[in-house]
């Protein structure tokens, strides 16, 4: 029998009734009590609705670089006090002044605390483009794509690179993308980095607005061409990526320790705040963009719940007020799986 609060989630949701929502969009998510003993994934209660649909990520992404970042780490090909370099070429769209190197460890708190874009493209990059892909895949979460960074992602909606993607032929050449696989992905980003080392931060800035105003093409449109080419995951896939990030990563005690500091301080902690029940941990990122909007994390609760969610909009048109839709989502799921 389906209790009252989880009829209202999926009335919410987009799911089996999206035109009488009040989401303007479509929203997904997948949330999970588990078991943070056993040996796999191991669901004591959930919630879901379009759980299997492919979400765009936005700027819930970088948890999957800030993993790769501490594999280096642990492996010692990566120093927390290293200087890396940030030259202009791989600068992406931030406030304020960006210097020519910042530590590891700078670069790693910005990323997750402020979702800095600069910080993430540079660490994607040291990481290097296909190493997200790789975890995936050995995790048996081959179906999120974690293969561009930002400042490529805005590259090829800005039509600057069009031996890569032209922008008149959007729609078709981020579909042809979107069905390569995961290297042939990454070739083609390392093309359009390739292609684009020469324009500034302000010129693409620029030049995607045209995309962003919905000038050559409609609302519709533009949010399939940004399905085909950002970063995505499905809700069902993204709790088995935390559950693997949180519960069964591979990495050493000292650098789980590290993970589960920075994942405390995502976003400024902000999602945190719209969980009413008592935690004992909590972790999380989340992420925006045109129509788009997603937060994952793991809370450990004073009951001893241990939950792991995703919740994610798209094809938002009321971006506001859906946002608040996604918010109370986070809320009523902490509230249902730890029975309160």
């Amino acid at each position: 029998m389906t209790s009252p609060l989880v009829m209202m989630l999926l009335s919410a949701s987009g799911g089996a009734d999206a035109a009488t929502s009040d989401f303007s969009g479509i929203l997904g998510f997948y949330a999970a009590a588990v078991n943070p003993e056993a040996r796999t994934l191991t669901v004591i209660d959930d919630l879901e609705s379009n759980a299997d649909r492919a979400f765009p990520l936005a700027s819930s992404f970088k948890p999957a670089i800030l993993h790769e970042v501490l594999r280096l780490l642990d492996d010692g090909t990566l120093d927390w006090n290293e200087q890396i370099e940030i030259p202009i070429y791989d600068r992406s769209l931030d406030g304020g002044r960006i210097p020519s190197q910042m530590k590891a460890k700078k670069l790693v708190g910005k990323m997750i605390g402020r979702s800095h874009n600069t910080s993430a493209d540079v660490l994607f990059k040291r990481v290097g483009l296909a190493a997200p892909s790789a975890t995936l895949s050995v995790w048996g979460l081959g179906a999120i794509r974690v293969t561009t960074p930002t400042r490529e992602f805005w590259l090829a909606l800005s039509g600057l690179v069009p031996e890569v993607l032209p922008y008149d032929q959007l729609p078709a050449s981020t579909a042809a993308f979107d069905a390569l696989d995961r290297a042939q992905q990454v070739d083609q980003v390392e093309a359009l980095r390739a292609g684009g080392k020469n324009f500034s931060v302000k010129q693409i800035d620029r030049a995607t607005r045209d995309f962003y105003r919905f000038g050559s093409w409609n609302q519709s449109t533009s949010f399939t061409i940004l399905d085909h080419i950002d970063n995505v995951g499905t809700p069902r896939q993204m709790v088995g990526f935390l559950y693997r990030l949180f519960l069964a990563n591979d990495l050493s005690p000292a650098r789980n320790r590290l993970l589960r500091r920075q994942m405390a301080r995502g976003d400024g902690a902000s999602d945190r705040h719209h969980i009413k029940v008592p935690l004992i941990y909590w972790g999380g990122k989340g992420g925006s963009d045109l129509g788009m909007g997603s937060v994952i994390g793991y809370g450990h609760t004073a009951k001893g719940t241990h939950i792991l969610y995703a919740i994610m909009g798209s094809r938002m048109i009321r971006e506001n007020s859906d946002w608040k839709l996604i918010e109370s989502r986070l809320t009523e799921v902490f509230d249902s799986l730890d029975g309160s």
